[in-house]
């Protein structure tokens, strides 16, 4: 008897642990990159997403990015500037974010949604 009320209990913490793990909230987070600046970018480098030259009044496609910190880089193709700064993101659920190259060539964060 002592043998099968153990089996119950294992699987009833088995079951809860299933419970527990589908209930623990999923992080989707997004980004793309958007250039306001007059030339246009190369290497454009959002944490480890690769978006490569991005003209000038683009906006990319968004690509997968973990929550965290990290780098933006990129140097103008006439080679002039090179693009530095760093983002922050974080948040439970789906979220769609913009690291933008503002016109004046300073970089900003938004999010979309």
């Amino acid at each position: 008897m002592k043998k099968k009320s153990n089996k119950k209990l294992m699987a009833l913490f088995a079951l809860l642990g299933l419970l527990i793990a589908s209930c623990t909230p999923k992080t989707n987070m997004y980004i793309r990159f958007s250039n306001q600046y007059s030339k246009d970018v190369t290497n454009v480098v959002v944490g480890p997403d690769n978006f490569g030259t991005v003209t000038s009044g683009q906006v990319t496609s968004y690509m997968s990015i973990p929550d965290g910190s990290g780098n933006v880089t990129g140097v103008t193709t006439d080679m002039t500037q090179n693009l530095t700064g760093t983002y922050s993101i974080s948040g439970t659920g789906t979220h769609h974010w913009t690291a933008v190259l503002t016109a004046t060539g300073t970089m900003s964060l938004t999010q979309d949604n």
